[in-house]
């Protein structure tokens, strides 16, 4: 007999299925409208990644501008006390060159007034020996002695008393001094006060003139807190304390005296203005009062 499930096995092997592929899981998002119709919802899965990769750039970007903002406050702290160091060496040198400019000033003071001292001295001496060549000019020749008769008894010579002229003392060597064309204006530009005027010579004969020079003002009401005083110093009975700190001027005919006082608030208040002049010996030749009207 003839072997049935052999052959059937056989004819089911030529009819066997094709074998199964593999399957690719994926995930996929749908989206599902108001009627029933689904649609790919693919690009929520973009927006989201490209919101992340958009936050890690803007993080790595916060991050970098964090540490230049860093690196920069430490230059911008390092630059600052350098600027502090650099102004104050800026104020020590002004100060140290304020100090040697008066230093340079006095030395200048000390030696003109070393000159002005022994041209007084040489005028001096050249005037005492004026006098004196005079006087000896004038001085009368002594009378001869008159002998007198001998006597029998005594013997006696009479010497007639001779008078020596007294000596005239020595003039004072002070030159008169003037002031005129005074004038004080405020300045457009700056607000500064200008006073210019000129010093002459009064004397009838004409020669060196030498002094220092002041000026104050004063208000309406004459109180010491609202005096000024050019060149800088204190007042005692509206006088100089110290006069060899006005303006020095030498002069023959006369000279122009300018001063310039800066920063005045109020210059308006100022009514008054009296010129001091102080000759030899700090010994005060002029004190003239004149009326000023300093617009605003």
């Amino acid at each position: 007999m003839e072997d049935i499930s052999r052959e059937l096995e056989k004819e089911i092997e030529s009819y066997s299925s094709p074998a199964r592929t593999k399957r690719k899981s994926e995930t996929r998002l749908i989206a599902v409208d108001d009627f029933g119709k689904m649609k790919s919802a693919d690009w929520i899965k973009k927006l989201v990644l490209f919101l992340l990769v958009l936050s890690v750039v803007l993080s790595a970007t916060t991050i970098l501008f964090f540490k230049l903002y860093a690196n920069y406050k430490v230059e911008y702290i390092d630059l600052r006390e350098n600027l502090n160091l650099a102004e104050k060496k800026i104020k020590d040198s002004i100060k140290e060159k304020e100090y040697l400019m008066a230093k340079l000033v006095i030395s200048n003071f000390n030696s003109d007034r070393s000159v002005e001292e022994t041209k007084k001295e040489d005028n001096v001496n050249k005037v005492i020996e004026s006098k004196v060549a005079k006087i000896v000019k004038k001085k009368p020749k002594p009378a001869p002695k008159i002998v007198p008769p001998e006597v029998p008894k005594a013997t006696t010579t009479v010497v007639p008393e001779v008078t020596t002229p007294e000596v005239e003392s020595e003039p004072d060597d002070i030159k008169n001094v003037g002031i005129e064309r005074f004038t004080i204006v405020k300045d457009d530009l700056s607000g500064d006060l200008l006073i210019k005027f000129r010093v002459f010579n009064t004397a009838s004969e004409k020669g060196d003139a030498s002094g220092r020079v002041f000026v104050v003002l004063s208000s309406q009401d004459g109180s010491e807190a609202n005096q000024l005083v050019v060149p800088t110093v204190s007042l005692k009975d509206n006088i100089p304390t110290i006069p060899r700190r006005g303006q020095y001027f030498s002069i023959a005919h006369f000279k122009p005296v300018n001063f310039r006082i800066r920063n005045i608030p109020n210059p308006e208040l100022y009514t008054k203005a009296t010129v001091l002049v102080f000759g030899k010996e700090n010994v005060l030749i002029l004190n003239e009062e004149i009326n000023i009207s300093i617009g605003n």
